[in-house]
């Protein structure tokens, strides 16, 4: 999750919490993620939708995430270059605008969302 050199801090403290988490809990949870799909419902959302992913995320690749936007109404996809899948740490600035630029903008422009 975290390839480059200079997350290696980040690398060790993930790989330190794995070993030290419950091994049933977390192989619960590891299934329960594979289990999951719903994409079927993903046009119920109507919650203002940003969906961030990381250019080189391989858990998730960005093909797959860039369907999940498609899939909800008035959702907005930014891809982050040089991101992984822990893009949230691995392109903190990049992603802290993204974020920010989305909550300044506010829901304009979301189905069902306009004044009357």
């Amino acid at each position: 999750m975290f390839p480059r050199p200079e997350h290696a801090a980040h690398r060790d403290l993930l790989v330190r919490r794995i070993v030290e988490s419950d091994p049933v809990a977390y192989a619960a949870a590891m299934r329960a993620l594979v289990g999951f799909d719903a994409r079927d419902r993903l046009a119920e959302i109507r919650a203002p939708t940003l969906v961030v992913t990381g250019a080189r995320d391989t858990t998730v690749p960005p093909a797959v995430q860039a369907e999940l936007a498609r899939g909800i109404p008035g959702a907005r996809h930014v891809v982050i270059d040089g991101g992984g899948h822990a893009v949230v740490v691995d392109q903190a600035e990049a992603f802290n605008r993204a974020v920010l630029e989305f909550l300044r903008a506010g829901d304009q422009g979301r189905p069902g969302n306009h004044p009357a």
